[in-house]
């Protein structure tokens, strides 16, 4: 879809959304689309990890630094979901209580 122009996106979406809801086409008036991989100092819209990379630099970015805590769908196994931002979320949050009251509580959820 990177390769296409924003009106051939917008008509693509519609094509698709109509298969699933017939009159997807009457309820959207605008549309928005970026393509993530071609927009300058993004690359991307989520991370990638390798085999390689998830045994190695994905281990280490789990990992608290100090007071640098790193939280996202990239530090997840739901790479590119809101349920992977969100899990992470929690499990950064857990960590910081942990931190802050001495209490620690093993989060399993990621």
């Amino acid at each position: 879809m990177g390769d296409l122009d924003f009106v051939q996106r917008q008509q693509l979406a519609l094509d698709k959304g109509r298969l699933i809801h017939p009159q997807y086409q009457q309820e959207f008036e605008k549309a928005f689309s970026v393509c993530w991989h071609k927009t300058e100092h993004s690359l991307g819209g989520w991370a990638l990890y390798t085999a390689a990379t998830r045994q190695s630099s994905y281990a280490a970015l789990q990992r608290a630094d100090k007071q640098v805590y790193f939280a996202g769908e990239h530090m997840t196994y739901l790479n590119a979901r809101m349920a992977g931002a969100f899990e992470s979320a929690r499990k950064t949050v857990a960590e910081l209580h942990a931190r802050v009251t001495g209490q620690r509580v093993a989060y399993a959820g990621i």
